[in-house]
């Protein structure tokens, strides 16, 4: 699954090598994914530099990509207009829009799961991009690794072997295990 949201926040700095957000201080934000072109981003960039809005430079960016039909990208300038693109050819399961300074593209957003590994709300926190930061390191250390062990349309028990679920509680020194008849 990707999800991404490009909005209007100051000040911007592009990450070294990215390949889904490119930013530019100044101009605005580009994400691409999907089937990422990082080319694109750059591309849209310099467009809106020159002055074009987010969609005159997502359509002459995608118009000159053979594959604009696997690319998702949508961009936020710095007057806080945004423009977004889904190609025809993206996986099923996706989509994207774009309203006031905020757009929000994702793919791949269903699974044969019946329920999600991750649910993270933080829309009535006062600094929500702080508190998604946070709740998402808790996530990471301490759900994330073991997601591999639940139970899923695959494997419906899950991890069943007391031994290797009592593993990690031993190697992290604690007393707590598991009742065996």
């Amino acid at each position: 699954m990707t999800w991404s949201i490009a909005a209007d926040c100051r000040p911007l700095r592009s990450p070294p090598a990215a390949t889904v957000p490119h930013l530019r201080s100044g101009v605005g934000a580009v994400a691409t994914q999907s089937i990422a072109n990082r080319y694109l981003g750059p591309a849209v960039l310099d467009s809106m530099a020159r002055g074009l809005s987010p969609g005159e430079a997502i359509t002459g960016a995608v118009a000159a990509d053979a594959g604009r039909g696997l690319r998702q990208i949508q961009a936020v300038d710095r007057h806080g207009r945004t423009a977004v693109w889904t190609g025809e050819n993206c996986v099923m399961w996706c989509g994207s829009c774009a309203e006031g300074p905020v757009s929000v593209a994702g793919n791949v957003l269903t699974t044969t799961e019946d329920f999600p590994d991750l649910s993270l709300r933080v829309d009535d926190h006062t600094e929500p991009l702080l508190e998604l930061r946070r709740v998402l390191g808790i996530w990471r250390r301490g759900r994330a690794p073991v997601l591999s062990e639940l139970p899923r349309k695959s494997d419906p028990a899950g991890q069943i072997d007391l031994d290797a679920i009592e593993a990690p509680w031993i190697a992290a020194g604690t007393d707590l295990r598991l009742r065996r008849p």
